[in-house]
């Protein structure tokens, strides 16, 4: 079974080759991705005789993605659940480079059914806001919208603007 992976040569991928190999972001510590869709149970992608699962159907662009920017891997942990194929994976895979300096994150998502919460800074409870999306709309709910605990940092006005995020 092979994929052809049009997206490589897709101006969007070169332009992010192009910024990497330039130095644009410094040098890559860590590629997230994700490839999710909802399959039912009579799902062409739930058949292991058509060569179903989560892994060779979608998961292989992630794949694919990672050894683009970060190499071929070295090191694989991976963990899947299974109903007649693997219906959900999810995998750590360490590059070449290995784990390097990693920028200061703090940020926590719950990705959901029906939308996300992206929530900034949920250690330090300083952003202000939480980030709902649904349908590609993202709304910026403030954290403290009966100002109770008269947080220090004064949230954005509530809007709604398209995201990538989900």
């Amino acid at each position: 079974m092979s994929e052809g992976f049009m997206w490589r040569t897709h101006p969007q991928a070169l332009t992010a080759q192009r910024l990497i190999a330039d130095g644009a972001i410094g040098q890559p510590s860590v590629i997230r991705t994700a490839l999710r869709v909802a399959v039912g149970p009579g799902d062409i992608r739930r058949s292991p005789s058509l060569g179903g699962g989560a892994l060779g159907d979608l998961g292989c662009y992630c794949v694919s993605a990672i050894r683009l920017f970060g190499g071929d891997p070295v090191r694989l942990t991976a963990g899947a659940v299974f109903e007649q194929v693997d219906t959900r994976l999810g995998g750590v895979l360490q590059c070449p480079d290995g784990v390097l300096d990693l920028p200061r994150a703090d940020e926590l998502d719950v990705v959901a059914s029906e939308g996300a919460l992206h929530i900034p800074e949920p250690w330090l409870c300083t952003a202000g806001e939480i980030e709902l999306t649904r349908k590609g709309v993202v709304e910026r709910i403030p954290a403290d919208p009966d100002v109770r605990f008269a947080l220090s940092m004064t949230p954005t006005a509530s809007s709604s603007t398209p995201s990538s995020r989900s």
